[in-house]
């Protein structure tokens, strides 16, 4: 692929994604969103009324409902926000759908509390009502947090509360003086240039423009750490990470073990920066030394289609369904696959119950690439059993088992290529790919917990 990024009506229609099992158009999904007001206030009319099974299992059913008509309304306009982020209409789109989340949230903040304020002897009646068996895991979790609710009026000022311009980068110069885009879709790759002179001008110009919203930046996150420990200590929970951890019922311990552990192996990541350092015959190893090549002039370089049929080779061993209904998404225009003018950087896997999966990706043809669609479209095949599988409210699977299913991909996809090469060279790169995959899963994910943990533990501190 050319470095110079097109604009995205210069992609060819087969390598954008259908958004029609969400939406046929805008137009179809403003109906919808005109629709969406009356949803909620037949959910609000419940207030009062929920002390008994009967009434409760209306009401889940019909917050359900419009829980999963917003989840439609949300999604298509971040995927199409995610197309270009500098168009208006969809910026627009996405403001007025977070209106109708905060009007939402803010319309049933009295259910939890209203139905926990009953005596203890009738909630346990009421949760072992068989007409509220299809929501019975719904209300072990919801008497869970009997200790941790507040008041209806306290729970409506939270959720009153719950109130991506674009950066421009300097071009950048190569050790032989010549200019290249940088942009946040080929950041990466640059990094990922045999070219030092290039890596490191593309570092600086990078986070040279995020410094500039430094402030910015400082400021947001300081303010929703200070808001989700006042929120924890509100709510009796020891900290906000228990208050974080509790929703999937996950002890501290297994937090702070991870972190623990990780740290014990620490020398191993020291081991392979400093062969790292020496493969690349550097004195000091930088920044932009983390992701450039070890072996000199390694240019492979894949075309989507050898990367869908990588994808379809590794994913084998999880079987012929699982193999089909893959090969079924990439027919059908589950992912967005080339980089555009305006269009969010990285890659995710997203949809709702109702629509199949999509995934949103910038390949360049690197071996990164592949891994990453490989990555994603294991995200979309657990979303998509899961789905297929499970009822609405059991759905949803929680982050901590989320990247189990895309790391398996990631896995089988360089298991499979090591297998099929005897090249030193070849194989060094793969194991080194192997090797960046497990330090971005493992050693980076657990130094963000950290930080975030010391980061809270702060702010508790004042």
């Amino acid at each position: 692929m050319s470095e110079e990024l097109k604009e995205r009506s210069e992609i060819e229609e087969k390598y954008k994604w259908d958004l029609s099992s969400l939406f046929v158009s805008d137009e179809a999904w403003e109906k919808a969103y005109e629709e969406i007001d009356a949803q909620i206030e037949k959910t609000a009319a419940f207030a009062g009324k929920l002390n008994n099974a009967e009434t409760i299992r209306r009401y889940f059913d019909t917050e359900m409902e419009m829980s999963r008509k917003l989840a439609n309304l949300q999604a298509y306009v971040s995927l199409r926000r995610s197309e270009d982020t500098r168009a208006e209409a969809a910026q627009k789109m996405f403001g007025r759908t977070y209106v109708k989340l905060v009007q939402a949230a803010t319309a049933v903040s009295f259910a939890q509390p209203e139905i926990l304020s009953l005596p203890d002897a009738q909630l346990k009646a009421i949760a072992e009502d068989p007409c509220l068996e299809p929501y019975a895991f719904n209300m072990q979790l919801l008497l869970q947090k009997k200790p941790h609710t507040l008041s209806a009026a306290e729970e409506r000022i939270i959720a009153d509360n719950l109130m991506d311009a674009d950066l421009v980068f300097d071009p950048v110069t190569d050790g032989e003086g010549s200019s290249h885009e940088l942009n946040g879709s080929n950041f990466i790759s640059l990094q990922m240039s045999n070219d030092r002179v290039l890596r490191e001008n593309a570092f600086r110009s990078f986070y040279k423009t995020y410094r500039q919203h430094i402030n910015t930046f400082a400021a947001s996150y300081s303010g929703a750490v200070k808001a989700s420990t006042a929120e924890a200590s509100f709510r009796h929970y020891g900290s906000s990470r228990e208050m974080s951890m509790a929703e999937n019922n996950i002890p501290v311990q297994v937090y702070d073990n991870l972190i623990n552990t990780v740290t014990k192996h620490l020398p191993d990541m020291y081991r392979y920066v400093k062969l790292r350092q020496r493969l690349l015959g550097v004195d000091e190893l930088h920044c932009y030394d983390i992701y450039a090549p070890l072996v000199k002039g390694s240019k492979d370089r894949y075309t989507y289609e050898q990367a869908t049929e990588l994808l379809l080779k590794a994913v084998k061993p999880l079987g012929d369904d699982y193999g089909a209904k893959v090969r079924e998404g990439l027919s059908s225009r589950w992912i967005d696959v080339y980089p555009n003018r305006g269009k969010s950087g990285g890659a995710y896997s997203s949809g709702t119950y109702d629509s199949n999966p999509f995934i949103m990706t910038n390949f360049t043809g690197t071996l990164d690439s592949v891994s990453t669609i490989t990555h994603e479209m294991g995200h979309s095949m657990h979303t998509w059993l899961a789905n297929t599988h499970q009822p609405p409210q059991y759905a949803g699977y929680t982050l901590f088992v989320a990247e189990v299913a895309s790391t398996v991909n990631e896995n089988l996809l360089i298991e499979n290529l090591l297998a099929e090469t005897t090249d030193p060279e070849k194989r060094l790169v793969l194991i080194n790919q192997y090797l960046e995959g497990f330090k971005g899963t493992v050693y980076r994910q657990t130094m963000f917990a950290e930080f975030e943990k010391e980061a809270h533990a702060m702010a508790k501190r004042g």
